[in-house]
């Protein structure tokens, strides 16, 4: 059998074997009798001891070379695990590298624009189409890159909303360092203005400095207020509603001054606060942001984390009673500059009757 190759390692000890195999059970298949123990009278016939001796010699040469082939075979079973283990480090080293690469230094600075149809009670068919620019959780003093609130602000001028809203975090925890990371905001431009709730971590961060800010960039705080707006088609109201974490939200007062047969936009930093105005049987818009649409989420599962008052509405639409809710997914980041299968968002609604 020269020249005959393997590709497996190992094989010509597996050649070996099954040569010893192939001759021991040839000469036994022969002759079944001719295995057996001699008697103690010792050999009568001289060629059916060397017969028996190569017999022997054979079988003594199979078990080495299975045993050979046994060790090698394990060995070479060993040699490949380790090999694949350490491909499979090396593999999820380089993907884990590559995911916090796009989390941290691409998909985080990249927002996008989410276009959304956006039911609202009591809107007049006069005012179908009503366009509402929806920005969240800034956290501007934080991780947040300037060049993603500077997209922001383009996507705004490109799409030409009716109206402005922000609900709340504009900082995570240094409200003097707001302004500066934010002034590019100050270009922002709407025919019926431009509106904001307080956030939680705003409140506890030195909630005036925040407001005053905000004022400066032409932007109008509205805490436990609400505001009636001459839009096209007939009127709209605006309510901002205090942070239910880190203030004292007041619908009551916010609401009191609110004719309830005319649409109204609920600014609320919380989304799961939309359950509780839905047990006073409002019929109104809640826009939202806070959860950072989970910041991470992971394939067929969502949102890793979700915050406070946060758990129930992490992104997108959602119905509470007579309440139709958005959660934006914010444009910041919060304890760590990550964002992974939930980029940054800048969300242009557009209002139609519920």
């Amino acid at each position: 059998m020269a020249g005959v190759e393997y590709a497996t390692l190992g094989g010509q000890e597996l050649w070996t074997a099954l040569t010893g195999i192939r001759l021991f059970w040839g000469h036994t298949l022969a002759d079944p009798f001719r295995w057996r123990r001699p008697s103690r009278a010792g050999f009568q016939n001289e060629p059916r001891a060397h017969a028996l001796k190569a017999r022997t010699k054979i079988h003594w040469q199979i078990r080495t070379q299975a045993l050979t082939l046994r060790l090698f075979m394990f060995a070479e079973v060993s040699t490949t695990r380790r090999r694949f283990v350490r491909h499979c480090a090396a593999g999820l080293l380089t993907l884990g590298t590559g995911t916090a690469t796009w989390s941290s230094g691409w998909e985080r600075r990249q927002p996008v624009l989410r276009q959304n149809i956006l039911p609202c009670p009591n809107l007049r068919e006069s005012q179908h189409g009503l366009k509402v620019l929806h920005l969240s959780d800034l956290h501007a003093d934080d991780w947040t890159p300037t060049v993603a609130i500077e997209r922001a602000v383009a996507f705004a001028h490109a799409t030409q909303p009716d109206l402005i809203v922000f609900t709340g975090d504009y900082i995570t925890r240094d409200a003097q360092a707001f302004y500066p990371a934010a002034r590019a905001l100050a270009d922002l431009r709407a025919p019926l203005g431009l509106f904001a709730s307080m956030g939680n971590h705003d409140l506890w961060n030195r909630p005036r400095v925040v407001t005053d800010s905000l004022t400066r960039l032409g932007i109008r705080p509205l805490v436990n207020q609400s505001v009636r707006l001459h839009a096209p088609g007939g009127p709209l109201w605006i309510t901002g509603i205090d942070s239910a974490w880190g203030g004292h939200p007041d619908p009551r007062s916010a609401l009191r001054h609110w004719n309830t047969k005319e649409p109204n936009l609920i600014l609320m930093h919380e989304p799961d606060y939309a359950d509780f105005l839905a047990q006073d049987r409002l019929a109104a818009t809640q826009l939202s942001g806070h959860t950072h649409g989970g910041q991470v989420r992971a394939p067929f599962l969502g949102a890793i984390a979700k915050p406070h008052l946060g758990r129930k509405y992490t992104l997108g639409n959602y119905r509470s009673g007579d309440i139709h809710l958005y959660v934006n997914a914010g444009l910041g980041t919060m304890n760590l500059p990550f964002r992974f299968l939930c980029p940054p968002e800048v969300t242009l609604h557009t209002l139609v009757p519920a």
